[in-house]
């Protein structure tokens, strides 16, 4: 009885750090992906603008 309590208490505890450290990977690959999207967009989008005002002085 005492055996599978402990048992069942390690196992819940390696499963909470396995399940933890996983999720703490993924979301961080995740918003690594988010966060590097965002910066290409905006820096897309300030180049356009630059263009645009380089285009309008010099043309």
């Amino acid at each position: 009885m005492f055996l599978s309590f402990y048992l069942f208490i390690f196992l819940s505890f390696y499963l909470f750090i396995f399940l933890s450290f996983y999720l703490f990977i993924f979301l961080s690959f995740y918003l690594f992906i988010f966060l590097s999207f965002y910066l290409v967009i905006l820096t897309a989008i300030k180049l356009i603008h630059i263009i645009e005002n380089f285009i309008n002085v010099n043309f």
